[in-house]
């Protein structure tokens, strides 16, 4: 998408226009991410405007004093759960060639509208403006890969008129995104990537050496972090230059110094998401933190892909923030004071905590080749070698 002449153009077109007009721009910025969506994926804009449709019809009827609210809330989750899950999982399973793709954007804007249903049954703000509505799920920056935008921070961060602040911020962000995405993670993560075969871990009769492992792995996070984080940069700077500002979605990552702070930094937009709607209610249903974390880094997984690899994925970060979490309460119990740790062994605990996070991903980076080569992955990643 942001290497098409026309997704340029059309960033060009809206700064232009936003400069001189404030409502007027809401209708050519609409414009402009229908043309240019319609153009990658013309299902993703009537699959869009289908449960748009739906959530707006239903929106009087939502709220806290409404009848039947909790039971309509409820039934529209539920709809845009199964329409999630039936698009990635049950419908390319027909061999149709429409369906073998999921359409483009489909996780981002169903939490969206999944975050608008449960907000509008609890009286948060009223119903959406269509139009408004219409550009908060289709604006095309951020269509493809986030952030997960709340309703409420994008009507607040929207600018009548642009400043020169809001043009700086852009092509501040615009210009971090490209360096990130275009030189970081291609000449750096592909080299590092470079070093193992993934195919290889599953067919060869030997596990690579650890070292190689790793080093794959490490080359999947610096290429990951650097093409995903530079995306959203440029989702941030192309939104700003279009008289819109968006949440941040990473925070300097690698400055945590334990699961739980990583989580906090790393797609802060989901993390946010999952609590909201995850984490919270499940403590309130279950008064258990460790089970509502579980279930909360399972969605997580499912969300990336419904597969058993990526239930794993979800079931070893649950378990890790289970363990912090007890940790920490047994400080509590002992009445230990936190203090700030010594330089030294912030970096070692930022080593801990990154090896914790990826380690897992032995299993998502092999899931097309079965679970077994994810363990031999996983084992192999601490010289533990199995046969093939």
């Amino acid at each position: 998408m942001i290497g098409t002449l026309a997704y340029w153009l059309a960033i060009a077109a809206g700064a232009g226009f936003a400069a001189f007009a404030g409502r007027a721009r809401d209708v050519l910025v609409l414009g402009l991410s229908l043309i240019l969506i319609a153009q990658w994926d013309l299902r993703a804009v009537a699959v869009v405007l289908a449960l748009m449709g739906v959530v707006l019809a239903a929106a009087p009827r939502l709220g806290p004093d409404r009848p039947h609210n909790t039971l309509l809330t409820r039934g529209l989750v539920v709809f845009l759960v199964v329409t999630l899950v039936a698009f990635r999982q049950l419908l390319p399973l027909t061999g149709h060639a429409a369906l073998l793709v999921a359409p483009l954007g489909l996780s981002y804007f169903a939490f969206k509208l999944i975050h608008v249903v449960v907000e509008l049954s609890r009286g948060s703000f009223g119903p959406p403006q269509p139009l408004r509505f219409a550009q908060y799920l289709l604006l095309f920056p951020a269509f493809l890969a986030g952030p997960i935008e709340r309703w409420d921070n994008f009507t607040a961060g929207r600018r009548e008129r642009l400043t020169k602040d809001d043009v700086a911020f852009g092509l501040t962000r615009i210009a971090h995104g490209l360096i990130k995405k275009f030189c970081i993670a291609e000449l750096l993560g592909t080299r590092l990537l470079a070093l193992v075969s993934v195919d290889s871990i599953a067919h060869a009769e030997h596990v690579p050496p650890t070292w190689r492992l790793w080093g794959h792995i490490v080359g999947n996070l610096v290429y990951l972090y650097f093409d995903f984080s530079g995306y959203s940069d440029l989702a941030l700077g192309g939104s700003a230059l279009l008289g819109y500002r968006l949440q941040e979605n990473f925070d300097r990552p690698f400055l945590a110094t334990n699961i739980t702070e990583w989580w906090r930094r790393w797609h802060i937009s989901l993390l946010r998401w999952c609590m909201d709607y995850v984490y919270m209610p499940m403590l309130g249903l279950t008064r258990n933190p460790v089970l509502a974390g579980y279930c909360s880094m399972f969605v997580m997984g499912m969300w990336h892909n419904v597969s058993p690899a990526w239930a794993i994925w979800g079931l070893i970060h649950g378990t890790s923030l289970a363990l912090y979490q007890r940790l920490q309460m047994r400080r509590r119990r002992l009445k230990i004071k936190p203090k700030p740790p010594a330089f030294a062994k912030r970096q070692v605990l930022r080593l801990v905590t990154v090896g914790a996070v990826i380690a897992p991903w032995a299993f998502t980076l092999t899931d097309k080749l079965g679970l077994y080569a994810g363990l031999r992955f996983f084992l192999g990643l601490f010289g533990v070698g199995i046969p093939a």
